[in-house]
């Protein structure tokens, strides 16, 4: 029994032994410590002690300069670091204590200086068309920005910017980025973001109603006089000009005429621009040929209310009774008697008064050249008149050659002009209240 009991605090004091010296070889000297990791904003930095197993309290430091005083960092007690903006530039180093006897304490080489960290962005948000505004500017939204170490202040903006100016497809837009911020010099901004599909569209221009003169001579073309009126939208001191071109619808002869104004741009500056909206009228007169003004356009006058014409047979005889030289009361009675068989042969003489016509009223002008339904009223009218007038008889509503030279005959017959004569061979108020009379209208 005490044998045993021997055996067994003998057996425990080698254990004890045994504990004792394994316990103090394992607690090595902290020689050194050394910082592995890339020395950047964002980048993590550790601590790396000597002595491998002991339990270490570490401090990291910051320094302006390499040679300079050491800082302790606020709250920065752990194996590892990651440096904010705040320290770009700036170096670090780390301190490692322990509290068991004989370890020791060390701290570390400075690390190089801290470089900023590159961020990234999402692809902005992007307006690729504009019209022509004279700048190169583009609207663009930054995207969402990324790599901020946490608590950093960093913010971008963005600025777009055509090449150019003018007015083209397929342009390049370059959008700049700009950091802000508490941080911001931390950081290196985002790479630049470009697109090749901008799109700059011309701007229309507007412009005030022309000066038109609307009322011409018969020509035989239809061009009309014309000045442009004032040009707005211009932008800046860009070099635009503006010139105006006046066409009626057709030559002929006519009122109710439409007139087209078309406008042309010019200047070194109006690739950039589209041309104002061409104007037009329906009022154009073309007064026919021969006439001096577009007096032939008024209305006719109001027809005279006179008894139609007539048609007179051949006139009879007329004597001139005689009284004697000393007359009686029976030679006076005798020569009233004859001057009223006389008065009664005359009335006798004359026709019944015919009114010949179509029963249309004219009141327009009517010339060379016109194709209507009173061009054709006309015609029957001088149809009616007699194969003197109008031998062809045509009545096909158009005022050619063989309905002018009818008008002539018609306006020598009555006396209303001849040849030479303003308004021979057109039917002006003139002829059409002549006309009117004989339809007694």
């Amino acid at each position: 029994m005490k044998n045993s009991k021997k055996k067994v605090l003998s057996l425990f004091s080698v254990v004890i032994g045994s504990f004792l010296i394994t316990g103090v070889a394992s607690a090595a000297t902290l020689a050194s410590v050394t910082i592995t990791g890339t020395a950047a904003v964002g980048s993590t930095l550790t601590a790396v002690p000597n002595a491998g197993t002991a339990q270490f309290h570490y401090q990291w430091y910051s320094s302006a300069t390499s040679g300079g005083t050491y800082l302790p960092i606020s709250g920065e007690t752990a194996t590892t670091t990651i440096p904010t903006g705040a320290y770009v530039g700036k170096f670090f180093k780390v301190s490692a204590t322990t509290t068991l006897p004989d370890i020791g304490e060390a701290t570390s080489s400075a690390t190089t200086a801290i470089t900023a960290k590159q961020l990234t962005i999402a692809d902005p948000t992007l307006t690729l068309s504009k019209v022509y505004d004279g700048d190169r500017t583009a609207a663009v939204t930054a995207g969402a920005l990324s790599g901020v170490v946490g608590g950093d202040t960093v913010t971008v903006s963005a600025v777009g910017t055509y090449d150019t100016a003018t007015t083209t497809t397929g342009k390049t837009i370059t959008v700049v980025y700009t950091l802000a911020g508490a941080q911001a010099t931390g950081y290196t901004k985002p790479v630049d973001y470009t697109s090749t599909s901008g799109v700059v569209t011309a701007k229309q221009l507007t412009i005030s109603d022309p000066t038109l003169t609307t009322t011409k001579n018969y020509d035989g073309n239809t061009s009309a006089a014309v000045t442009a009126g004032t040009l707005s939208g211009v932008v800046g001191a860009d070099t635009v000009t503006v010139t105006a071109a006046g066409t009626y619808s057709n030559a002929n002869v006519g009122t109710s005429r439409g007139i087209t104004v078309v406008y042309t741009l010019a200047g070194a500056d109006s690739v950039n621009y589209t041309k104002p909206v061409d104007y037009s009228v329906t009022t154009g007169v073309i007064v026919g040929a021969g006439a001096a003004s577009a007096a032939y356009f008024a209305p006719a006058p109001t027809a005279p209310t006179t008894a139609p014409v007539v048609t007179t047979a051949t006139t009879p005889v007329v004597t001139t009774p005689t009284l004697p030289k000393n007359p009686t009361q029976t030679d006076y009675q005798n020569l009233i008697s004859t001057l009223l068989a006389q008065v009664s042969a005359l009335q006798a003489q004359l026709p019944t008064a015919t009114v010949s016509g179509t029963g249309y009223k004219f009141v327009s002008a009517l010339a060379m050249g016109n194709s209507n339904d009173s061009v054709k009223q006309l015609q029957m009218f001088l149809k009616a008149q007699g194969s003197d007038i109008y031998p062809s008889g045509a009545t096909t509503g158009y005022f050619g050659q063989l309905t002018q030279n009818a008008v002539k005959a018609f306006q020598v017959k009555y006396g209303l002009a001849k040849a030479g004569d303003t308004g021979y061979g057109f039917v002006g108020p003139k002829t059409r209240a002549k006309i009117n009379q004989l339809q007694g209208m």
